[in-house]
This record gives structure tokens, C-alpha cells and sequence, in this order.
């Protein structure tokens, strides 16, 4: 049993504490709102896409791709969606709260805190299951939220596919995660050198590039988390209690549920194999906090950014606790 509680520790204790340290600095004054969203931005568009890049850079071109486990993943995605979107219709009366809730039932923190996740609990070969599976995730992220915002914008449906393609292929990420994958594409078309290795590679001939890009990469989570930290405020909760009940639960519980029942069904079936990666990786992608995201996209849209930080910060706070509780159960199952 004490095995099984150290593991889940060592798998949660860096990021809660980083996610503390951020909390802590700001209580201190070493930061302000001001300071947090310029560090958010820059973390964003060059830590966060730079990590992209490299993680998939990283991922051995032979390697076969898990294809049944991703559209597993998928599928229950579009699963959880439909769920967040009869619940916000019901859940709440206010139009600009429904689509934030909406996305408490899908969307993750997965792009900052996943492969965190998914090599703590699993090692590289978490980290490989995960990276694979982070372009089709920030995009399913990116495209759903977008239209759940829009859909409940204002007092009418604003949602224009044109603008919300546009909107993803401006991301980040999203651009680091494509150069990524046209990086393995083309090193999988160049012919090997006696020693069986593609004729140029950018980590072995051009090191100066690389060492650059994998250094602005490795900033990037510790950043996020503690700009996270920073961010979070747990006042004024009270004016949402219904929401954040209904929010919390269906990010921090109804999700993993749903999608580990899901997951061992489809096991028993034959269907996939419930892999100790897989395992990690979904613990990241449904068990995980509500995205920071969402709060920036939520102003945008003019939707209830308030109701989305909150939900930011209690999910952030109570989802270190749940991922715990998750780890140790899949550990005591055996599966990680």
C-alpha cells in the first residue's frame, strides 16, 4: 500500500509544488496580473510551440503508430463532448456560462501538464504515447472550444468554421506540432549513410539550431505551471457554486470515469490493449485540469471569464488530488 501511495506522490508532488511556488510568488509580490499575462503570452508562443517541436522531433520515425489507441482516445472525446454540451444546455440558465461549462467535459490541460504526466507514471514510453497524441488533441481542443464559445456568444450563434480554422492554424503549438511532424515525415524519406542513419539530421549536423530550440523548449512546463499558480485566485466562488459544482465534477470525475470504464470495455473486446502508456496518457488527457486556455478564449468570445478562471483554479487545485487517487488505483490494479 505504501508503494502504492509513493508512486502517485512521485507522479503529482512536482507539479503541485510548482503549481504552489507560482501561487506563493505572487502572494508575495514578486509578480502581478500584468506581469503574469506578458511571461503567459511569450511562454506560449515560443515555450509551449518549441516543446511541441522538439517532442516530436524526439520520437523515433520508425516507430509504429498506436492508430487504434488514438482514435480510441477520440472517440471518447466526442463522447464527452456531447455530454458537456446536453449538460450546459441544462445546467445553466446563463447563455455566456454554457459554453465555458460545456468544456469541462473535454477539454484538459493535456498540452501543459500531459507528458509531465505521462512520464511519471509510465517513462519514455508514456512520453512517446503522449507526444504522438498531442496534434490531434490540441486541435480537437482548439476547433470544439472554439465552437462551443461561439455558439453561445452574445445572444446569437457566431460560429464560422472559416474563422475558427483560421484561429487554429494561428496557434502556436499547433505551428510547433506541424514543423514537428513535417520534420519526421521528410527524415523518413532520406536515404541512411553506412551507418544506418538518415544523411542529415538537425540534432547531429546543425547543433547549434537544435541545442537553441530544445533549451527554450525545456523552460516551457516549468513556466506554464508556475504562471499557472499565479494565475489562480480562489475568491469569489460563490456567485457560480452551481456551475463550478456541475464543472468540477464532470472535468475531475465524470471524464477518467467514463473513459477508463470505456477503455477496458474496449480491452475485453479485443479492440485495443490498455497499455501502461495508455494508461498515463489518458490520465493526462481526461483526468487533468480544465486548460488555462480557457479563460483568455473565454474574453475573447465574450463569454463568462469569470466562471472559467474559476473553474481553472478549483479544478487545478482539486485535480492534483483526483490524479492521485487515480494513479494509485491503476497502480494497485497493476496497469502502471
Amino acid at each position: 500500500m505504501l508503494s502504492i501511495l509513493h508512486f502517485s506522490f512521485q507522479a503529482v508532488a512536482p507539479i503541485l509544488i510548482l503549481i504552489i511556488v507560482g501561487f506563493g510568488a505572487r502572494k508575495a509580490g514578486l509578480w502581478d496580473e500584468h506581469t503574469l499575462r506578458k511571461m503567459n503570452r511569450v511562454n506560449f508562443r515560443l515555450g509551449l510551440s518549441t516543446l511541441m517541436y522538439c517532442n516530436l522531433y524526439q520520437i523515433d520515425a520508425d516507430m509504429p503508430l498506436p492508430g487504434r489507441e488514438v482514435v480510441f482516445v477520440l472517440v471518447m472525446l466526442v463522447l464527452l463532448t456531447v455530454i458537456g454540451f446536453l449538460a450546459a444546455h441544462f445546467l445553466t440558465p446563463e447563455r455566456t456560462r454554457k459554453g465555458v461549462l460545456a468544456q469541462c467535459a473535454f477539454r484538459s490541460n493535456y498540452a501543459i501538464i500531459g507528458l509531465v504526466l505521462a512520464e511519471s507514471i509510465a517513462g519514455q514510453a508514456g512520453v512517446e504515447l503522449g507526444t504522438i497524441f498531442q496534434l490531434p488533441s490540441v486541435l480537437y481542443f482548439n476547433f470544439m472550444s472554439v465552437l462551443a464559445l461561439s455558439i453561445y456568444s452574445g445572444g446569437e450563434s457566431t460560429f464560422s468554421v472559416k474563422k475558427t480554422l483560421g484561429t487554429i492554424a494561428k496557434n502556436p503549438m499547433i505551428i510547433g506540432l506541424l514543423l514537428g511532424a513535417l520534420t519526421i515525415l521528410i527524415r523518413r524519406q532520406l536515404p541512411l549513410n553506412a551507418a544506418g542513419e538518415p544523411v542529415f539530421l538537425i540534432k547531429r549536423d546543425l547543433p547549434w539550431a537544435y541545442n537553441t530550440v530544445s533549451m527554450m523548449s525545456r523552460i516551457a512546463t516549468p513556466n506554464a505551471l508556475l504562471i499557472l499558480g499565479g494565475q489562480l485566485d480562489p475568491g469569489h466562488a460563490g456567485a457560480f457554486k452551481k456551475e463550478l459544482v456541475s464543472g468540477v465534477f464532470m472535468r475531475l470525475v465524470m471524464a477518467p470515469f467514463l473513459a477508463f470504464v470505456g477503455a477496458f470495455a474496449a480491452e475485453k473486446a479485443g479492440l485495443i490493449t490498455v497499455t501502461p502508456a495508455l494508461c498515463a496518457m489518458m490520465v493526462a488527457a481526461f483526468g487533468s485540469p480544465l486548460s488555462v486556455s480557457t479563460v483568455a478564449m473565454a474574453q475573447e468570445a465574450k463569454a463568462d471569464e469569470k466562471l472559467a478562471g474559476q473553474l481553472v483554479v478549483w479544478t487545478s487545485f482539486l485535480g492534483m488530488g483526483t490524479i492521485f487517487i487515480m494513479i494509485a488505483i491503476l497502480r494497485a490494479m497493476g496497469r502502471v
